[in-house]
């Protein structure tokens, strides 16, 4: 368990920050860059995971992603990057050009048990049941501060969101540092901090093979190689906690509860509206994002449409990684 409160600007807001911390910008280099690998793209198509960095002609791009990588790693943990030149390139290839500026901050790994490489997310009008497998990213419902595939062995090490369509009303994002959360739950409730170290069921959203158990047990926090790690889903545990007809003893549910009071802390969080183009990275290990409810547009192909990456360099690129 760590015993030491994290200082430096990874745990803001006590540490204090400002939009030049997390917003970075594509120069005209890097949008002359993307917008020449489009066009060799539109004239050589190609599935999507035989995309490469290295068959394209993107050294601007390589010192961007080095750049966001060091914000993701050692800054604030979590960049909004304006903005792909989606208008010039239309859809489909902005998702291409997204997948190649990704890839060259880590690996794009599976996000669904049937290898999906890209997920996106956008009101399908479902409701996230426990044990239904249906995603509150398939909803238009309010997402708290979480962390994305908590439940797998192999969470992804980062999460990106390009925005193609935004909503009529609401969507907008959030981030919060959760080693922040840590500092104040040390404070704050150390006793109940113990017990979020210890394991918690999460529902695995029908993410597994049939030998395979439909509930697993993970810890919120781990503290290993002198790195605090966070796997934080309460909506996975809560469910986990129905599909077992079982209810949480008294210091799991007030651990739950005050870390989720903490993580509802407006004062916690970094807010932001994003617009077609926009681009969003989280380092998926020490941060949080989240969302507010939202309202559609009536018109299908104008409703709020983000595409979601995982990237992540250890194990296999495959869902469990191992």
């Amino acid at each position: 368990m760590m015993t030491a409160e994290v200082n430096g600007v990874g745990a803001w807001p006590e540490h204090p920050i400002s939009p030049s911390d997390w917003t970075m910008s594509l120069s005209g280099a890097v949008v002359d860059e993307l917008l020449a690998a489009g066009e060799v793209l539109k004239r050589n198509p190609l599935p999507l995971a035989y995309l490469s960095p290295q068959n394209y002609a993107l050294g601007e791009c390589r010192r961007l992603a080095a750049d966001i990588r060091a914000v993701l790693d050692d800054g604030v943990r979590f960049v909004l990057l304006n903005r792909m030149p989606i208008e010039k390139t239309g859809p489909d290839i902005a998702v291409q050009l997204y997948w190649l500026l990704s890839s060259l901050i880590a690996r794009p790994v599976a996000q669904k048990l049937d290898g999906t490489l890209i997920y996106h997310v956008q009101d399908k009008g479902l409701a996230p049941t426990p044990g239904s497998g249906i995603r509150p990213a398939d909803t238009n419902y309010e997402q708290l501060p979480h962390t994305d595939n908590a439940f797998n062995t192999t969470a992804p090490e980062v999460v990106g969101l390009l925005c193609l369509k935004d909503a009529r009303s609401g969507g907008v994002s959030r981030c919060i540092s959760f080693l922040a959360v840590h500092n104040r739950l040390m404070r704050e409730a150390p006793d109940l901090l113990k017990r979020l170290y210890e394991p918690f069921p999460h529902d695995r959203q029908r993410e597994y093979w049939p030998d395979q158990p439909a509930i697993v047990e993970h810890p919120i926090f781990t503290y290993e190689g002198g790195k605090l790690l966070v796997r934080f889903s309460p909506h996975q545990i809560r469910n986990a906690y129905k599909m077992l007809d079982r209810e949480m003893d008294e210091t799991t549910r007030d651990a739950l509860v005050c870390a989720q009071a903490i993580c509802g802390d407006q004062s916690m969080w970094v807010e932001f509206s994003m617009t077609p183009g926009q681009i969003q990275y989280v380092n998926n290990l020490e941060a949080g994002h989240a969302r507010s409810s939202f309202e559609d547009l009536e018109e299908p192909e104008e409703r709020r449409h983000m595409v979601r990456i995982w990237l992540r360099d250890a194990g296999r690129p495959d869902y469990f990684g191992f």
